[in-house]
């Protein structure tokens, strides 16, 4: 739907599946989205504007999501717990392309929910202990090269990258969706109901 105008909504792609949008690409051509399916679970999909047609651009056994395009267009990257933990990979985007493609992985100690700095030199993610990473990119010639990550700040987790964020396009601000306290003496989740047996 337009955000200006009184445009009507319209229907861009339907299944069964749930879905969730992520990113939609600086051309305007593709939108990418996480698609919930049987066998699979969480895989990333893009969906082309120009034909209304979707495809899956990850899709194995493993959780993938929270996918994000770079700047240019050439990156794409998303988080994936193949390894037992969720963590950073960056592939070459190329929708409509059933081909493996090369990938890296950026994070080296757990990530989730990548964001591109708008000039695409650098790329932030989450941990699920809370810190907040910030990458350093410099791809040459195809290859993905990157700096170690460094962390940034540290917020209260909120487990599983349910911390939903944006960032300005300098990467000088950042805008969360972070917890302000927390009520349980456990240091747990407010949500947590503790229970005591055999006190006496």
């Amino acid at each position: 739907k337009p955000v200006k105008g009184n445009g009507k909504e319209e229907l861009l792609f339907q299944s069964s599946y749930t879905k969730y949008p992520t990113d939609w690409t600086r051309d305007g051509k593709h939108i990418l989205f996480g698609s919930l399916a049987e066998g699979t679970g969480s895989d990333v999909w893009a969906l082309s504007l120009l034909d209304k047609k979707a495809g899956p651009l990850v899709q194995t056994i493993h959780q993938e999501g929270y996918a994000s395009v770079s700047p240019d267009g050439k990156w794409l990257a998303y988080q994936s717990d193949e390894s037992g933990f969720n963590e950073i990979y960056v592939q070459p985007f190329e929708p409509g392309s059933s081909e493996t493609k090369r990938r890296v992985q950026l994070s080296n100690d757990g990530g989730g929910i990548p964001r591109w700095r708008a000039d695409g030199a650098e790329l932030f993610y989450m941990t699920g202990s809370g810190h907040m990473m910030a990458v350093a990119v410099h791809p040459k010639n195809g290859i993905f090269e990157f700096d170690p990550p460094q962390s940034l700040f540290h917020i209260r987790p909120m487990k599983p990258f349910s911390n939903l964020y944006d960032v300005s396009p300098d990467g000088q601000r950042f805008l969360l969706n972070a917890p302000l306290e927390r009520t349980s003496i456990s240091g747990g989740n407010s949500s947590d109901v503790i229970v005591l047996t055999n006190w006496t």
